[in-house]
């Protein structure tokens, strides 16, 4: 079986951010770098998001840890970056403020310019 390497998705590392807003917990992502092949793939991805929030066809990005799936929906900021809002209580997002370092990884299909998902970890 032949597999054709340019189809595959391919990952990347985020810019991480908590804001204090206590009453709405939000984790904010976007590219490590702004002026990289990654962020490139993430405007268009984003773009993307936008695009089809209009049209009532958005595509759901979730974020990950290592040990939990789905833990929040991305949804795309006008400022280029995505926003997972957690519950107040959240025990999943007072785990994730509290992680030393905390970093990130996103899948995007470059052929698609489509954001599969964003993983989660302390390092």
């Amino acid at each position: 079986m032949r597999v054709d390497a340019p189809n595959l998705p391919t990952r990347w590392q985020l810019r991480l951010g908590l804001p204090s807003t206590p009453d709405e917990p939000t984790l904010i992502v976007k590219p490590l770098e702004d002026r990289s092949y990654a962020a490139t793939l993430w405007r268009r991805g984003h773009q993307q998001m936008q695009e089809d929030e209009k049209t009532g066809r958005g595509a759901s990005v979730w974020a990950h840890t290592a040990s939990r799936r789905d833990i929040s929906c991305g949804l795309p900021a006008p400022d280029g970056t995505l926003r997972f809002k957690f519950r107040a209580a959240d025990p999943v997002y007072r785990e994730l403020a509290a992680a030393d370092n905390l970093a990130g990884i996103f899948t995007v299909d470059r052929r698609a310019a489509r954001i599969w998902s964003v993983k989660l970890h302390g390092r």
